[in-house]
């Protein structure tokens, strides 16, 4: 039996709906359960130079959690409040026999939902777009800075559609 909503679709056995994609894409699934073996860090990268109050340059720090949801191992980039024994809803690409990379995770013991940051995605393909364009007729450069646009506006679609895949699995179990 399929079982369509929107443009998710359950299958007969499945534990969670998937996001109907074209073959080209891999697919979104979701599953819910209990997280345990909670392991944070946070990395530190850049750089400054100077000397003094004369100092300048850029750090940024990136969070990261791993943990597993009923014994599947789970990775999710960014700050997250979790802790063990919390129920969770998980979208994330398919990954068999590896670790699933959480595009968006809804912690269902207090409903606080977490995704992806887009925002540097977002100016990165803002800018490859323009400098594209600007730089088309120096024999093709351009067309680089296009394609790589390209990719992340892919990548932008597919966050989006695990959010959508969230709020969608939230309003089926309510």
């Amino acid at each position: 039996m399929l079982e369509r909503m929107g443009a998710f679709e359950k299958r007969e056995g499945q534990r969670g709906f998937e996001k109907r994609e074209n073959q080209r894409t891999s697919r979104l699934s979701s599953f819910s359960g209990t997280v345990s073996a909670i392991r944070t860090a946070s990395h530190v990268h850049g750089a400054t130079i100077g000397v003094g109050s004369r100092v300048s340059g850029s750090v940024q720090t990136t969070h990261t959690a791993s943990f597993r949801v009923d014994g599947k191992a789970v990775s999710f980039i960014g700050s997250i409040n979790l802790q063990d024994g919390d129920l969770v809803t998980i979208v994330s690409q398919e990954k068999e026999g590896r670790e699933f990379k959480a595009l968006a995770i809804r912690i269902d013991t207090t409903g606080v939902v977490y995704s992806v940051p887009l925002t540097m995605l977002y100016v990165g393909v803002v800018v490859g777009i323009v400098a594209g364009i600007i730089t088309l007729p120096l024999f093709g450069i351009g067309l680089i800075g296009l394609v790589v646009s390209g990719f992340g506006i892919k990548d932008i679609i597919r966050n989006k559609s695990a959010v959508q895949m969230i709020d969608q699995h939230q309003l089926q179990t309510n």
